[in-house]
């Protein structure tokens, strides 16, 4: 059972693609990590959330987190990021000296190998002339090239979730997705393949899908993740 000790660095909460900090819906604002800043901050933790790019290359939305972050007031952070927002961080902490500021690294879902179809997807979507860079950057062979020139920096944790979904029920939404992946690249959370999602420790492997990791799904508790999260955290501090 997660003890929700209190860390010693506050958390930062890094969205994914197509992502956000928070919208106003029906007057209303919504989080990204719905409801998560909230619950882990009644057990004594400073949150901070950024806004990045919704579709740009990681390049750029790197650039703007190690921009937000550098101003924040605090000397370091446990960066907890989702999907996209976990390739965006390891390219910030190696290349725009965001390591200075890094305690650990988090990521959930995270494609750190590739999605599958991304680059024929950008393709079609470029052919439109809408810009969605971000899907070129996340092909498996863009990110195999990544992986070889963004070494991980000694002095920080890097941790990650993995995720999957044990139906094509549990899928919801991505339901298709999750059959399409199920045959072209195995267990997967209707987004990314759970194969993808490591890099460094593993920490644990959840059923949920990938939107119902952040929140949005009434059949499962994602904040409950975060705080075992930040458990493990405090473990590794002592």
């Amino acid at each position: 059972m997660p003890k929700y000790k209190k860390l010693k660095y506050p958390v930062v909460l890094v969205h994914g693609f197509m992502g956000f900090d928070e919208i106003g819906i029906t007057g209303y604002k919504k989080s990204y990590f719905k409801g998560v800043a909230r619950e882990i901050e009644k057990h004594g933790v400073k949150v901070y959330k950024i806004k990045l790019p919704a579709v740009a290359s990681v390049k750029e939305r790197a650039a703007r987190l190690a921009e937000q972050i550098k101003v924040l007031p605090e000397d370091r952070f446990n960066i907890i990021a989702h999907s996209m927002g976990g390739v965006d961080a390891r390219y910030a902490i190696t290349k725009l000296g965001l390591c200075k500021r890094t305690a650990s690294l988090t990521t959930i879902s995270s494609p750190h190998h590739g999605i599958v179809l991304a680059e024929k997807i950008y393709g079609l979507l470029n052919k439109l002339k809408i810009n969605v860079d971000a899907l070129n950057d996340l092909s498996e062979k863009s990110m195999e090239h990544f992986n070889k020139i963004i070494k991980d920096k000694p002095n920080i944790d890097y941790l990650c979730v993995t995720a999957s979904v044990p139906s094509v029920i549990a899928a919801g939404v991505l339901a298709l997705n999750y059959i399409f992946l199920l045959k072209k690249a195995g267990e997967n959370d209707g987004i990314v393949p759970t194969a993808s999602q490591l890099w460094g420790k593993q920490i644990m492997h959840i059923e949920a899908h990938h939107w119902a990791q952040i929140g949005w799904s009434r059949n499962f508790d994602a904040a409950s993740i975060y705080l075992e999260i930040i458990d493990e955290l405090k473990e590794m501090e002592n």
